[in-house]
């Protein structure tokens, strides 16, 4: 397996990890909602509930997120090898690699340093379309791309 796909690999990984994460804490909220009983105290028990709602709403965008970035990575091709920089290069610059995916941030894969961004983001946008030996500046600094995949 190359270092793009167990990259790859790794990405849907996580997303899967922080999904199932997410759904077992929605549960949890169900079931604290089901079970909140009403105390004499009417506000402090309408309170309570609205809450409760507020961060099932909230988990339900974040699963919302995730969902979205699960079905982009089971769309890429993690094996083509692009001459371009777009999404799913795995590129190399210095001792960094850059994984255009989906936002996850930094990992390590077989000891390597591996930042896995969106194609939106800052860096990932002055990437996008730059090949292998092409130079950009980035705060300050002259960056090359030294390897794509």
């Amino acid at each position: 397996m190359t270092l793009k796909e167990k990259v790859h690999k790794h990405c849907l990984e996580v997303v899967a990890l922080r999904l199932d994460s997410l759904r077992q804490n929605a549960r949890d909220l169900s079931e604290s909602v089901a079970n909140e009983t009403k105390s004499s105290a009417g506000d402090k028990y309408e309170t309570s509930r609205a809450m409760l709602h507020i961060e099932q709403e909230q988990i339900g965008g974040r699963i919302a997120v995730l969902l979205v970035q699960q079905n982009l990575l089971k769309n890429m091709d993690e094996k083509s090898s692009p001459f371009r920089i777009s999404l799913g290069s795995l590129v190399r610059i210095g001792d960094v690699f850059y994984y255009l995916s989906v936002a996850l941030g930094k990992m390590q894969i077989d000891g390597r340093e591996v930042v896995v961004l969106s194609l939106q983001s800052p860096l990932g946008s002055r990437l996008k379309g730059l090949a292998e030996g092409d130079k950009l500046e980035m705060n300050g600094k002259e960056l090359m791309i030294a390897e794509l995949w």
